[in-house]
């Protein structure tokens, strides 16, 4: 599942009316490649931020979304398209089933933070009945993973900028556009 954020188009008449002639496709270009870099340098920031919590290898999860953010224009909106799996789950929240198995593998050690129980030779299962977990996958007596029936994720709207963020970006991508233009004498 992507996220996509529309952004309608409502500057391009009030800058026709100072005279600046306007191609709309391009304005919404200017508006997502703005709205773009904005979110791929918020990605950045969240990668050196929040690295995972058990300290083993980084996966650069946030690195990557904003790898996979883009923009679509067409005359009156921009479309920001955010498709790295994961972003969408962390922004609207939402509760992970497993799909092919009965329980999900929930790392438990640093060495298994970023890889499938799968990559790993001599897991053994072990019982457990724990709040969450019902069972450990172990190497030895070392716990690698938690098998757990769900994971629940709490909505987190910092992961997207604000929409302050936004509109600052876009009306000085807007302004910077336009001041172009004019100088170009409004061609």
């Amino acid at each position: 599942m992507s996220v996509t954020v529309e952004i309608k188009d409502t500057a391009t008449a009030s800058l026709k009316d100072l005279g600046i002639k306007l191609d709309g496709i391009a304005v919404m270009r200017v508006v997502g490649r703005a709205a773009s870099q904005l979110t791929k340098a918020h990605f950045r920031e969240l990668d050196k931020e929040r690295p995972n919590q058990l300290g083993g290898d980084r996966t650069h999860f946030w690195r990557d979304a904003a790898n996979t953010t883009s923009f679509e224009a067409k005359s009156g909106e921009a479309k920001l398209v955010i498709d790295h799996i994961g972003v969408a789950l962390r922004y609207f929240g939402g509760t992970v089933l497993p799909v092919a198995s009965k329980y999900l593998t929930i790392p438990a050690t640093p060495e298994a933070h970023g890889k499938r129980a799968a990559e790993f030779e001599g897991l053994e299962y072990r019982p457990y009945k724990g709040p969450r977990a019902r069972g450990a996958l172990t190497l030895g007596e070392v716990v690698f993973f938690w098998l757990v029936e769900s994971v629940d994720f709490q909505p987190d709207p910092s992961v997207i900028p604000e929409d302050s963020a936004f509109n600052a970006t876009i009306a000085s991508a807007l302004a910077d556009y336009a001041a172009a233009k004019r100088d170009q004498g409004g061609a």
